[in-house]
């Protein structure tokens, strides 16, 4: 018929075979596993949060990566070129960098900080087969005892980024902080205290 699947459903199947008064049956030890599989091509619903949830792990792992300084893992969720865009924070253009650079900045610009710690939420992610744009709300903290007692600095905005699939791998190709505000102690780190 037309709009049914084309293999019954295991649900169905069971129904069916107890409606008969079987339990067990060849048919459906059969079409089990071929209703299995039609329910998890990319065009299914539940495959395609599963490909969502595997590009927000990518930008989970940037972020806590970079929270731990595990800076071979920051790297790798990367592309070879990266269009960077810092642009709404320091000014300028943005540019292409590659991961290597992105990270000898980050850890050059964090190493004297004791703490940093970045939140990220609100994901809205869109798939086109094997690339994807992402938006996220982000919030980063960094903390330094100071003698002045103010010990952090806290940066508020939304990132957007651009993922490229590749060998069954999403990694960012496009990277843009989109600053709201600064919070709290903006020379920390500095010798400014």
């Amino acid at each position: 018929m037309l709009g049914e699947d084309p293999a019954p459903s295991p649900a169905r199947l069971v129904c069916a075979t107890r409606r008969r008064g079987r339990q067990d049956s060849f048919q459906e030890n059969l079409y089990a596993p071929l209703a299995i599989h039609l329910r998890f091509t990319m065009t299914d619903p539940i495959a395609a949060l599963i490909e969502k949830d595997r590009i927000v792990d990518v930008i989970n792992r940037l972020f806590i990566g970079t929270d731990r300084r595990d800076w071979p893992a920051v790297a790798r969720c990367f592309s070879d070129a990266v269009i960077f865009d810092m642009t709404s924070m320091v000014g300028g253009d943005p540019s292409i960098m590659t991961p290597r650079q992105i990270v000898d900045g980050w850890e050059e610009g964090l190493k004297g900080l004791k703490s940093i710690h970045h939140q990220a939420g609100n994901y809205l992610v869109a798939v086109r087969g094997d690339e994807a744009d992402v938006f996220c709300y982000g919030i980063a903290l960094h903390y330094l005892p100071q003698k002045s007692g103010q010990d952090t600095r806290r940066f508020v905005g939304s990132y957007d980024f651009h993922l490229l699939k590749a060998d069954d791998t999403w990694r960012i190709d496009s990277f843009r902080f989109n600053l709201k505000f600064i919070d709290g102690n903006v020379h920390l780190g500095t010798d400014g205290e």
